[in-house]
Parts: C-alpha cells; sequence; structure tokens
C-alpha cells in the first residue's frame, strides 16, 4: 500500500489500532450499543465505519461487505489508517450436521480456491498462510468458555460465490472444512503479509447439510451483541 486510502477519506486522529470488522452494516448499527460515545466516520457504499469507545478504550467498528474483494480493500485501509489489530465477527454455513444454529465458530485457518479470494495478484503462483494469530485465537477460546460459550474450532472455507456453494458442501466437509464464509482466508493472508494481528470468529446462521433456514443479524442480534462484547474485551485487553 502507498500509504493513502482511496476509499476511506478519515483523519487518523479519528482512528485507533484497534477494530472490530463484519460484513453487514446493519451489524455495525447494532453494536454502536456496546460503545460510548460513538461517532460515524464514514458511510458510503454499503460501507460504515464507526469511532467510540469501549470501557474506555477507543476501539473501530467497520462493515466491510460480502466477499474478498470488497473486504481486502476495507481491511488495507483500515491499515493504512492505522489498525493493525482484527477481529471479525461473522456469519457461517455449518458443514457438519450436529453443528446447531448460532454456534460461535474459531476459525483456525481459511481455505480457498487455488488463486481465488482475490489473493491471486497478491501472491501468484502460490497459496497462502492462511491462519489467524494463534495467541488471539487462543485468548478468544478461553474467553468464551468464560462467559459459558463451546466454541467449535476448525478451518473454515472462503467463498467466492454464494449461489455455487451447493455444489461442494460435501466435499468440503470431507476435507475436514467445518463452515463455509466469505473474507477470513483475505484477512489472515494480509495480516501475515502486512504485520496485523487478525481473528475470525463466526455465528452459525444455517446448516447447510441439513439445509436449515438462514437467520440474519437481527433474528440473531442478542447473541451478535453477547459474542461482540467478548471481542470488545479482547482488542481492548491485548497488547
Amino acid at each position: 500500500m502507498s500509504g493513502q486510502t482511496i476509499l476511506l477519506k478519515i483523519p487518523k486522529e479519528k482512528m485507533t489500532d484497534k477494530a472490530l470488522v463484519m460484513g453487514d452494516p446493519d451489524r455495525v448499527i447494532l453494536l454502536t450499543n456496546l460503545l460510548d460515545d460513538h461517532e460515524i466516520l464514514f458511510n458510503q457504499r454499503g460501507i460504515i465505519v464507526v469511532g467510540g469507545h469501549y470501557k474506555g478504550e477507543r476501539i473501530i467498528l467497520a462493515s466491510h461487505g460480502i466477499g474478498c474483494g470488497m473486504a481486502s480493500l476495507v481491511f488495507e485501509e483500515l491499515g493504512v489508517l492505522g489498525v493493525n489489530k482484527f477481529i471479525r465477527l461473522g456469519t457461517a454455513g455449518a458443514l457438519r450436521p450436529e453443528i446447531e444454529m448460532g454456534s460461535p465458530v474459531i476459525a483456525t485457518g481459511a481455505g480457498y480456491v487455488y488463486g481465488g479470494s482475490g489473493l491471486g495478484m497478491y501472491i501468484p503462483n502460490i497459496c497462502s498462510g492462511s491462519a489467524p494469530d494463534p495467541l488471539l485465537a487462543t485468548y478468544a477460546y478461553k474467553k468464551l468458555l468464560e462467559k459459558g460459550y463451546t466454541p467449535y474450532i476448525g478451518p473454515v472455507f472462503t467463498s467466492d460465490a454464494l449461489y455455487a456453494e451447493e455444489y461442494f458442501i460435501e466435499m468440503l466437509s470431507s476435507r475436514g472444512f467445518i463452515a463455509i464464509e466469505m473474507e477470513a482466508a483475505c484477512l489472515y493472508t494480509l495480516s501475515w503479509m502486512r504485520g496485523w494481528r487478525s481473528l475470525a470468529v463466526l455465528i452459525i446462521s444455517n446448516n447447510l447439510v441439513r439445509k436449515t433456514p438462514f437467520k440474519s443479524t437481527m433474528e440473531l442480534k442478542g447473541l451478535f451483541l453477547s459474542i461482540a462484547s467478548i471481542l470488545a474485551d479482547i482488542l481492548v485487553e491485548i497488547e
């Protein structure tokens, strides 16, 4: 990156190094309930960036849209603006029949189609080491357990095409993937490239094996608020 942003025209003094990122802009608005003195710093093209204080520490909430194309742009520009600790709070479709709706998943790695997820231009001809910061992942597991959650732990698959996923469910499940989502691979890859620390924690919105209905952010809002508060605790506590 050149050190200049193309889209996010936000003064650096309004920013901080910690961000909770998510695809859905409505989720950002919902999670402003956790912040004191929050202010909208950017709101265009479905991308909302909010700054505020959580337990006295400034954090950023940001939506990154659907898929790695838009998400990687937002991650890169937040990085230019000073963010170097990212936790993605997203949704995922379960690839194992026993994983219930609303279960949290800690993504210990993110597979993707070779050359896909927008990563072919970053690292042509090879696949990345697409994994979270291991200390963040361990800390998140402990914090979730302390709050009464039993998270699933395992690799997820980052999809480029939502409506093509049904043709790959059995194959992905048989290869050890426990859920499918659309942005973790680019977040993890960019984090190792740029020197950021990152983690994706996902809430199961539907079960693709059992073909259950999809639950939206608003249908799961109590769960999102609860999990988000745990992740915000992690952001303000990590060095």
